[in-house]
């Protein structure tokens, strides 16, 4: 395995700045620097005055990817997409070993997922038919080269490079990035914050996978420092008597399964609750702190965006995981009517090979990075509307306490 550093700082501390100065003051190695996002291409392209950056172009289906081996064969510092490098396969992995880069990850990615184009049923079936076969001890799945072109099940085949596939009990199927495109490089930098709360760290002590935990301060490394982005300017809204914190009482309350329960609902009472959650909003951001459209960011899980959104703040939504970008950073109002918790499958894929697993700091983090894309990453008030009482509890002592970990208490 190659040498992993996490630069663990809070958003804004300079962690992207560092990278460009390594970059411009270290420009006779290769980079390349992996981003959420197409909007933050420019910014790095800008800021990289010593070195070139390219980016992978796109010319007809799968250019991308065959213009990013392009560029990496002739040695060529890229930047690129979290989207275009998890589809990495064998040849992007062949293109790597034969070069000496160093990869810049700006953000965590999704390193795990779960498959949800297959069911129990289909599952069985691929192992009934040996399109699949699995290991008994690590659930690990490995296609059947010889199933014919013409398959049903082709349309997942491209998961199974690389033996990217576990089945999770028989009944669930989870793609993980293959391991070895981390192993490809002369040395990993990762940029995040709350790296003990991520998929990322879970995935990296499945694979047994050492890393190094820093901080940046003064443009500088320094040992890893637990820290709290400043809080001075966080309002948290809670006027018990608008009744608006009302709906997320109970703890399980406005989570993923919640909203699908109740948009499919045929009780009256969850139907009520599930058109009560948009008029909260409305009356939060019209009535309660009277919120200018482009003064605002709100969001829920993805699928129920259309149903949650009016006029007067549907384009201000954005989704629940963004990261990496500073475009919204002059809205003052944020509404995070949401409740997170890991897809239990991904978690229980963890625990039951001894990872332990914090859900309420994945929830926090997840939280905290959603508000700090607000006015008040640069120290401006901002009032958060939460309705989860487990959420704002969870926001409120981060605000008291600092960073909290379920190991620390």
């Amino acid at each position: 395995m190659c040498k992993i550093t996490v630069i663990d700082s809070p958003c804004g501390a300079g962690k992207t700045q560092k990278m460009i100065e390594m970059m411009n003051t270290n420009n006779n190695n290769h980079y390349i620097y992996v981003t959420p996002f197409l909007s933050e291409f420019k910014r790095i392209k800008l800021h990289c005055s010593n070195i070139a950056l390219y980016e992978p172009k796109n010319n007809g289906e799968g250019a991308k990817s065959k213009d990013l081996k392009r560029l990496l064969k002739k040695g060529f510092n890229v930047v690129t997409t979290h989207a275009l490098f998890k589809a990495g396969d064998r040849s992007l992995i062949e293109t790597l070993e034969a070069q000496n880069y160093i990869l810049i990850l700006d953000e965590v990615m999704d390193v795990v997922e779960v498959l949800d184009e297959l069911c129990a049923r289909d599952i069985k079936m691929m192992v009934d038919n040996r399109v699949i076969t699995i290991d008994n001890g690590t659930k690990q799945a490995v296609w059947d080269e010889s199933y014919p072109s013409n398959g049903i099940f082709n349309s997942v085949k491209h998961y199974f490079k690389n033996n990217s596939v576990f089945i999770y009990n028989n009944s669930a199927m989870l793609w993980t990035f293959p391991i070895r495109l981390f192993e490809c490089f002369q040395h990993v930098y990762i940029c995040t914050y709350m790296f003990d709360a991520q998929i990322q760290k879970y995935y990296y002590d499945l694979h047994k996978a050492d890393y190094e935990l820093v901080s940046v301060h003064n443009n500088e490394f320094i040992p890893y420092k637990k820290e709290t982005m400043n809080t001075d300017n966080l309002i948290i809204y809670d006027d018990v008597k608008s009744g608006l914190n009302d709906i997320g009482e109970n703890k399980y309350a406005l989570s993923k399964s919640w909203y699908k329960t109740r948009k499919y609902s045929t009780k009256q009472e969850e139907i009520d609750e599930y058109n009560q959650i948009r008029a909260n909003l409305t009356n939060f951001f019209t009535n309660k702190v009277k919120a200018k459209s482009d003064d605002l960011i709100w969001t829920v899980f993805k699928g129920f965006e259309d149903d949650m959104g009016r006029n007067g703040y549907k384009k201000g939504f954005i989704p629940s995981n963004l990261r990496g970008t500073n475009e919204y950073i002059n809205r003052h109002y944020v509404a995070y009517p949401i409740n997170k918790f890991l897809n239990p499958t991904i978690s229980n894929f963890f625990k039951d090979r001894g990872i332990e697993v914090d859900e309420n700091a994945y929830a926090l983090s997840e939280m905290v990075q959603f508000i700090w894309r607000a006015a008040i990453r640069i120290n401006r008030d901002t009032i958060v509307y939460v309705p989860s009482k487990r959420m704002r509890t969870l926001l409120n002592l981060y605000k008291k306490y600092g960073i909290i970990y379920s190991k620390d208490i």
